[in-house]
């Protein structure tokens, strides 16, 4: 195993976040057509849960490419996309955000009182404080990778 060098990125060029985000695309679009072939019906829901999925999975493979660079040097070169696939994961989150605060009371109306806006939220508080944390995470981690955010 090779020792860790310093390296640090803070500058991508064009070609790099569209390398991520054509990446991210790729798994978005695939949990798409995965939906698709269970013979599972489309709505906006899907697309909610395949934001999150995909975002999940670019932001794994950010993380994967560390240890994968230093068992495997033919992985050095993708290193500067880690960056780019991190922050496309964090930023990709925000639709999903929006469409669960938005789209799911709409979605499940059942599942909602009339008098309380937050019921659905109080049942199922613990995917709410796992998915708040999550996206608290990401907003820190997408502070400290620009420059200004180290100082």
């Amino acid at each position: 195993m090779k020792a860790a060098r310093t390296r640090h990125v803070f500058s991508n060029n064009g070609l790099q976040w569209a390398i991520a985000g054509a990446i991210y695309l790729v798994f978005f679009f695939f949990f798409i057509w995965y939906h698709d072939v269970r013979a599972k019906p489309f709505s906006l829901f899907t697309t909610e849960k395949c934001t999150a999925i995909a975002s999940a999975y670019c932001l794994a493979l950010a993380l994967a490419l560390g240890p994968l660079s230093r068992f495997f040097s033919s992985f050095d070169k993708f290193l500067p996309y880690r960056r780019t696939l991190g922050l496309t994961a964090a930023f990709m989150t925000i639709p999903h955000v929006i469409l669960v605060f938005v789209y799911l009371p709409l979605k499940f109306p059942e599942k909602y009182s009339a008098d309380y806006f937050m019921s659905w939220y109080i049942d199922y508080w613990f995917t709410i404080v796992m998915g708040i944390l999550t996206f608290i995470l990401f907003i820190v981690i997408a502070v400290y990778s620009y420059p200004s955010g180290i100082r």
